[in-house]
């Protein structure tokens, strides 16, 4: 068993990882890390979640322009985005979040990006604000909604998520519906597979 968590790991990789290795607290979270992230990379694998090439982000992402700028400037017609009315109620309810408010609903860990992970989500962040600079300082200028609680905060819980899901949907050859879906179950493995 893994010393820290307890979750029952193979013999042959516990022994490799500890011959000649004392078993100081550090070591131990190193560990249990590294099954942990051997398990989810299995799982990644079993799931069919392709393999991610991350030099492509940009041009991927760039293929989803017009939609990231209907959100922008709100003209997404029959298909609204969920992300974006999520983030006008919490304007609407004043919602000034604090890290602790976060932490007591567990949002602040949260991945909206599933199988990309952490770094999916930062990879997004920059790709999008370079990209999108200027339709971005505009959307803020003129949209309470895009600028409450700042545009990085409008980016991240908006336009990061909504990129993943027109990525999944690419990626899976899936609807939307199954992407969200894909997304949100994908969020354990994806923050150990593609950390930052």
């Amino acid at each position: 068993k893994c010393p820290l968590c307890e979750t029952p790991v193979s013999q042959s990789l516990y022994w490799s990882w500890w011959k000649g290795k004392k078993m100081s607290v550090h070591q131990r979270s190193l560990f249990c890390h590294e099954h942990r992230k051997r398990t989810a990379q299995a799982e990644y694998t079993k799931r069919g979640y392709p393999s991610i090439d991350w030099a492509a982000l940009p041009q991927r992402i760039e293929t989803h322009h017009p939609r990231l700028i209907d959100v922008l400037r709100n003209e997404t017609g029959s298909r609204k985005s969920t992300f974006r009315e999520a983030h006008r109620q919490r304007m609407l309810a004043g919602d000034r979040t604090t890290v602790r408010a976060l932490l007591q609903r567990d949002e602040l860990l949260e991945s909206k990006t599933g199988y990309y992970g952490p770094r999916g989500r930062r990879a997004f962040m920059e790709i999008i604000t370079l990209q999108l600079a200027d339709v971005i300082r505009e959307a803020v200028e003129r949209d309470e909604v895009v600028s409450w609680g700042g545009m990085a905060s409008f980016v991240q819980s908006v336009l990061v998520p909504e990129v993943a899901v027109q990525l999944v949907m690419q990626d899976l050859g899936v609807g939307e519906r199954v992407a969200v879906e894909v997304l949100r179950e994908s969020r354990e493995v994806g923050a150990l597979v593609n950390e930052e």
